[in-house]
């Protein structure tokens, strides 16, 4: 049987931890799950060409099938390439005792990303309100003046961080698994809320992809859930189709009659008309200078600077105009730009930075899962283009500095961790190590008469807790 992990409070505060439930353990030790935990950049880069995109080509036979295929067997082979080669980094010990003990040392950590979240939703909202990110704001091809939109600016990557944050609450035992589902729903909730107001689609499918993509690597979904809700989103997206294009026309925005829900579904198309082109192709792309200063520097203390989209560059050299935009999804994108090396480089490089954020030194804890949430999101997701999203994410990492801030800051020193009895080989030398503070700390404030008694019964206490760590695992 796996180690029993349970968590009690063994400080003067409370804490809302407990351990895992078999339910929660199982998730996490699937056969599915373990894979990507291992390979997830590898499984992100295949899912959606395998679910959607080539499934299309194949049944309208789209000429460019091979074309499409070559550029996922490029991207996923220099993926798994450093995939593997850093899953000796892996730490020995039980992932579920692991994942568990980076995150259950945070005291206000449920809280912090509660907050988060109710900040990320409420701003994205008055964002949208106030004309940010609207279709009708990428069609006059003007930025918004408005206060409210700059600001939101500023948190506009925060629901991926509260999803991170959410999740580590939930790993650690500070949140249930049902609370921290609430809590995404209702981010999810906001994202179509804001789509209702900006009349655009893509960014909240994008969301839920990535939210369906992190919980089902953490064990927060169960495979069969998220294979029914992307079911229930294709029944549902001739529907969502049609309202859209509602909001569009009353908009004044000029709505192509020709196009179906269908069409519209057609990825496939937009991958393989980057293989008509002779590439790379050279256009006005973000330099290492745009990086830092689209990056670092809020709009609101630079409100001079130009809208920045390689789509509308795109669209330019297709022969459209910068009042719309258009690209080849990531692969394809990159494709275009810099030819199969390119692939190579990008996705070997991004599958070693979240190999990183993943594999050593143990499981990660809420800070690192953050960092690898903005990495699914923004350079890997997708639909994302490239190159901006490489900018927003540093943008969005800049951004989350004061959330990063706040949550070093409420870690708990190693005494007042919560106590973690586990019966079995995979006894935690950290509870050896609290033992002995606790016994120091102990020794210190007690009187000089009793010192003796005080040493003697701390060392009793370290041996009996070194006998439980040799006992052979229940059966």
């Amino acid at each position: 049987m796996p180690p029993r992990v349970d968590v009690r409070d063994a400080g003067s505060t409370e804490l809302a931890t407990s351990r895992l439930s078999s339910g929660d353990r199982r998730r996490l030790r699937s056969r599915f799950v373990r894979l990507l935990q291992r390979l997830p950049v590898t499984a992100i880069v295949v899912a959606p060409y395998l679910i959607l995109v080539l499934p299309m080509a194949i049944i309208n036979s789209n000429p460019k099938s091979g074309f499409i295929a070559g550029l996922v067997v490029v991207a996923a082979a220099s993926a798994l390439v450093i995939e593997l080669i850093l899953l000796p980094l892996r730490a020995r010990k039980s992932w579920e005792l692991d994942i568990h003990s980076a995150n259950s040392s945070h005291t206000r950590l449920g809280t912090i990303a509660r907050t988060t979240a109710l900040v990320s939703i409420v701003a994205d909202s008055v964002s949208a309100a106030y004309g940010g990110g609207t279709i009708f704001q990428q069609v006059s091809g003007q930025v918004s003046s408005s206060l409210a939109v700059r600001l939101g600016g500023l948190v506009f990557g925060w629901k991926y961080i509260a999803v991170g944050l959410l999740l580590a609450s939930f790993l650690g035992g500070r949140m249930s698994r049902r609370s921290v589902q609430r809590w995404i729903a209702a981010i999810a909730l906001g994202q179509i809320f804001v789509t209702s107001l900006t009349a655009r689609t893509a960014p909240v499918f994008a969301f839920i992809t990535f939210v369906a993509i992190v919980g089902l690597l953490f064990g927060l979904f169960q495979v069969r859930y998220v294979a029914i809700a992307i079911a229930i989103t294709f029944l549902l997206w001739p529907t969502i189709f049609t309202i859209r294009n509602g909001i569009r026309a009353s908009g004044g925005v000029t709505v192509s009659t020709t196009v179906t829900a269908g069409d519209r579904l057609r990825f496939d198309l937009q991958v393989s008309r980057a293989g008509e082109l002779r590439v790379p192709v050279k256009i006005e792309t973000p330099t290492v200078l745009d990086a830092i200063r689209y990056g670092a520097i809020p709009r609101i203390l630079d409100p001079g600077r130009p809208v920045l989209s390689t789509g509308s560059q795109i669209n330019v050299y297709l022969g459209g105009d910068t009042t719309s935009s258009f690209t080849f999804l990531p692969l394809g994108t990159i494709y275009f730009l810099g030819g199969y090396q390119t692939i190579l480089v990008f996705y070997a490089g991004w599958a070693l930075a979240a190999g990183l954020l993943l594999l050593p030194g143990g499981a990660p804890g809420p800070i690192r899962i953050s960092v690898f949430c903005l990495v699914l999101s923004g350079p890997l997701g997708w639909t994302s283009t490239y190159p901006d999203s490489m900018v927003g994410f540093v943008q969005y990492v800049v951004a989350a500095l004061p959330i990063f801030l706040i949550i070093a800051n409420t870690r708990q020193r190693c005494g007042n961790l919560p106590r973690l009895e586990i019966r079995g080989s995979a006894y935690s030398s950290l509870e050896k190590a609290r033992v002995r503070q606790r016994a120091t700390a102990a020794a210190s404030r007690a009187p000089d008469s009793h010192d003796r008694e005080t040493s003697r019964s701390s060392r009793s206490e370290e041996r009996a807790m070194d006998s439980i760590s040799d006992r052979r695992p229940e059966s």
